[in-house]
């Protein structure tokens, strides 16, 4: 293999990572606390407090996903530049966006119906099913949110214009 072929496969995983990265993240902790809800003390309290915790910082994250609407519009970094130029990597970035604020609108919606839905799951005997959702909500949502922030720091700036 030459060095042009392994950094290709590298660049080909890690466009896979990062576009997958919260589906898999909020699947496995959804998952694992699925299989071990047994060893949480007191559940429901738990899930209640990660769907308040998540539902708060989704609500802020909302606000700074629409600032961030107005910068990508007007910013002329290169990097920016560049990502508006390829059409493929704006769609992919735009998605990533639009991601992030429908997975923030679903924990906010499911926090504030949590009252109506809870009693309903529990009367079904699925309250383990609703809380193991509430989990991987959370989690796929903290994920995208990441994901998205992280390549938007990255594209505000060049390490080329820093002194």
């Amino acid at each position: 293999m030459t060095i042009k072929s392994v950094n290709k496969l590298e660049s080909h995983a890690q466009y896979y990572w990062e576009k997958y990265n919260p589906i898999v993240l909020g699947t496995t902790i959804g998952v694992l606390f699925h299989f071990n809800y047994h060893l949480v003390s007191d559940v429901n309290d738990t899930v209640k407090a990660v769907l308040s915790a998540t539902s708060t910082a989704c609500g802020t994250l909302l606000g700074f996903f629409f600032t961030a609407t107005t910068i990508i519009l007007g910013i002329t970094s290169r990097r920016m530049a560049a990502i508006k130029a390829n059409k493929e990597s704006f769609r992919l970035f735009i998605g990533y966006m639009k991601g992030a604020i429908w997975l923030c609108i679903a924990i906010v919606s499911v926090a504030i119906m949590d009252s109506f839905l809870r009693p309903i799951a529990c009367s079904a005997n699925r309250l383990v099913e609703y809380n193991t959702g509430i989990i991987v909500l959370a989690s796929w949502s903290w994920a995208s949110s990441l994901r998205f922030a992280r390549i938007f720091i990255r594209s505000l700036y060049d390490k080329s214009d820093i002194s």
